[in-house]
């Protein structure tokens, strides 16, 4: 046990994905899409992410494109958003997602809304069905002034 906590104190518990040596790795096309105009398989995982107080990510493959949505959960305020920055295929098996919250100034003026920011986009993939593993990096409002790698 010991061994354990000194191990974890040295390497940390940090979100990032350890480097595999010789990885091939693939920036996608990430295209903005309306939340409205999804496929309905879509739209079903959307509005069960969307009703979730903690929000949620999930991908949803249809066809040749991979739907990515990323849901913020519960908010108390207007003001805030989600956007997916960018994909990264990683071995032709696994997709990395970037996605950012935006939260309004501290000293803004916002509507006193409860919201559920949601975010939804796609890449196209000329094989979806070979990706095993969908790994999703939102970073919180909070965290926006480090950098993105």
């Amino acid at each position: 046990m010991l061994l354990f906590t000194l191990l974890l104190s040295i390497t940390g518990c940090g979100d990032s994905t350890p480097e595999k040596k010789g990885s091939v790795k693939t920036d996608l096309v990430v295209t903005p899409e309306s939340e409205f105009e999804v496929p309905e398989k879509v739209q079903t995982e959307l509005n069960k992410l969307r009703q979730s107080p903690k929000g949620g990510h999930k991908a949803v493959i249809d066809e040749d494109r991979i739907y990515l949505i990323v849901a913020l959960g519960e908010r108390r305020t207007g003001g805030h958003s989600v956007e997916i920055k960018r994909a990264e295929l990683v071995d032709n098996t696994e997709l990395h997602v970037y996605a950012q919250e935006e939260a309004p100034p501290p000293d803004s003026f916002t509507t006193q809304v409860i919201s559920y920011p949601v975010s939804v986009s796609s890449v196209q993939i000329e094989s979806p069905s070979t990706i095993k593993n969908f790994v999703f990096h939102v970073k919180e409002a909070k965290d926006n002034k480090t950098p993105d790698r």
